[in-house]
């Protein structure tokens, strides 16, 4: 099943007037790299994410910030 946790996110923080803004960072080799992602609230870090692409490890870091903020329950 596939979510949009960023799209979830983005409209979060615009009702509740925040500014978002994401982090990535790469290691690994060129060919196969691995993405880490981190999202801000107002400057505040909420979450963190992980994956084998840019696109995957923002997904995974908004999900991790929507769990902090109450909105999802970890599975």
């Amino acid at each position: 099943m596939s979510e949009h946790y960023r799209t979830w996110l983005n409209n979060v923080a615009q009702q509740w007037g925040y500014t978002i803004a994401y982090e990535a960072t790469s290691t690994g080799p060129q060919h196969r790299p691995q993405w880490t992602s981190k999202v801000y609230l107002n400057n505040i870090e909420n979450g963190r994410g992980s994956g084998g692409s840019r696109g995957s490890a923002k997904e995974q870091a908004a999900k991790s910030a929507l769990i902090a903020l109450g909105f999802i329950r970890q599975s």
